[in-house]
């Protein structure tokens, strides 16, 4: 369950920042996280550098939620069907 709140976390800093719909910015989410951290496995040596970026865009994201939170048309854009189709997926695999 940590993995799927962690990715809708750093999924909303996207949204904010591409101004897109949840669904439509999530491939670029897996696809950036994946590839940040095999990137500090090869520079570093290890995953736990890239691990702890992921944490801390996910912090951002909880940050940004709080901060947004009477935005309509970014509440709007997170929470639309991509989120729960997301969920969906998530709880039935």
């Amino acid at each position: 369950m940590i993995p799927f709140i962690i990715l809708i976390l750093i999924n909303l800093n996207i949204v904010f920042c591409s101004k897109k719909s949840f669904g439509k910015t999530l491939p670029a989410t897996l696809t950036g996280t994946t590839v940040l951290i095999y990137f500090s496995q090869l520079l570093f040596g290890t995953f736990n550098i890239g691990i702890l970026l992921c944490l801390g865009l996910a912090i951002m994201g909880v940050v940004l939620l709080i901060w947004r939170r009477k935005d309509r048309d970014f509440l709007a854009r997170c929470f639309s069907v991509g989120i729960w189709s997301f969920l969906a997926i998530f709880l039935f695999f």
